[in-house]
């Protein structure tokens, strides 16, 4: 068994480095934004600088944003969420992680960072 082990190791490496990179994807019932968010995802255009916005791929913020990389939920429907991500001025990558809520009755939900901090409230865009 020991001799094939090298054989085995290149059969997982290249098994390893022929599957894609894809972008971990949420299920919403549509994209969420503050005011220039959901403006911002309509036109491409920044608005201003409080910008906010959630897609199914994305979080997004004036001046940077996550892709997602890892998602999961528990049975509640609140998401956690891993992402990679760019910040304003920064060639260095991050790793962030952030929890969703659920939508509230009005449809907007809360965004909050690991440590429980508030990231954001957002509407659903129209």
């Amino acid at each position: 068994m020991m001799r094939n082990m090298p054989a085995l190791l290149a059969l997982l490496i290249g098994l390893a480095g022929s599957a894609p990179a894809t972008a971990q994807l949420i299920t919403l019932p549509s994209d969420y934004g503050n005011a220039a968010g959901c403006e911002y995802l309509a036109t491409g255009n920044v608005a201003d600088d409080t910008l906010q916005f959630l897609t199914e791929r994305e979080l997004g913020a004036y001046g940077g944003g996550c892709s997602f990389a890892m998602a999961g939920a528990d049975i509640g429907d609140t998401m956690l969420i891993h992402g990679i991500c760019t910040h304003e001025g920064e060639t260095t990558l991050t790793a962030e992680s952030f929890i969703i809520q659920p939508p509230y009755e009005d449809g907007h939900i809360e965004i909050l960072r690991a440590n429980g901090e508030l990231w954001g409230e957002l509407e659903p865009c129209q």
